[in-house]
């Protein structure tokens, strides 16, 4: 006699999990068509704005720096902040430079470009530090900045080689060259920035040292990364105008 009354129960249970299921996909779809939404607005936005992505990508990239105190020797901090703030930032500021037909290209290749540019900064950063340059016997920080160079250029030409004939610079080769020497300028400019700035919000806010430094030190990582990409950017301009039917001659 129970049977009924038992098959009825299941079969408005199974109705209210159905209910349950679409009522929870509905919720997910909604979230997902926003973030994606967002991601694209996103996307565009940092786009038309590279040099102030590039900006605030080294900012971060700085202030990940600071964090793993890879400036001082021996190293006290975490490491990991030093290469995920990096590989977070230049592979998104890189991906939209730079853009490919796969958005995950370009994430991987600038992801590869800062794991480069760490490990070769530290290579050869050590070495300067143990080999007196001229009167210079403190340089670690020369061999770091060739190393930051050095991952710029293997961004910009795995980024060119990825790239379709349409959108491919003329002069790859030149135009890595042109973002390499941005690099290792505004490297220099990084570290006086973040050393000069850091400083100075420390004296303004003895209350706040630790955030000042921070703070400071990633406006001037955020101006390196603006000079760099400035100089990148015109370069490459620069390159397009100079290839077109009576263009400059190189």
């Amino acid at each position: 006699m129970g049977y009924p009354y038992e098959r009825r129960n299941a079969l408005v249970s199974a109705r209210i999990r159905r209910k349950a299921e679409r009522a929870a996909s509905a919720i997910l779809w909604r979230i997902y068509v926003h973030v994606g939404a967002a991601m694209s607005t996103a996307i565009a936005w940092t786009r038309s704005h590279p040099i102030l992505t590039w900006s605030i990508a080294w900012g971060l990239t700085g202030v990940g720096l600071l964090s793993a105190d890879v400036f001082s020797f021996p190293r006290q901090g975490p490491l990991w902040t030093g290469v995920v703030f990096g590989l977070f930032s230049w592979s998104i500021a890189g991906a939209v430079t730079f853009p490919q037909a796969r958005i995950a290209a370009g994430l991987t290749v600038w992801s590869l470009a800062y794991v480069l540019a760490f490990w070769l900064g530290a290579m050869w950063g050590g070495w300067f530090e143990r080999n007196a340059v001229g009167s210079v016997s403190s340089a670690g920080f020369v061999g770091a900045l060739l190393g930051w160079a050095a991952g710029a250029a293997f961004g910009v030409l795995a980024s060119e080689y990825l790239s379709s004939a349409q959108s491919r610079n003329p002069k790859p080769v030149i135009h890595a060259c042109a973002w390499a020497l941005g690099f290792l300028l505004g490297g220099y400019l990084a570290l006086l920035g973040g050393m000069v700035i850091g400083q100075s919000a420390v004296l303004l806010f003895p209350a706040l040292a630790d955030a000042a430094l921070y703070v400071g030190w990633g406006l001037g990582s955020a101006l390196g990364g603006a000079l760099a990409s400035a100089l990148g950017l015109a370069a490459g301009s620069f390159l397009i105008k100079a290839s077109k039917p009576g263009g400059a001659a190189l």
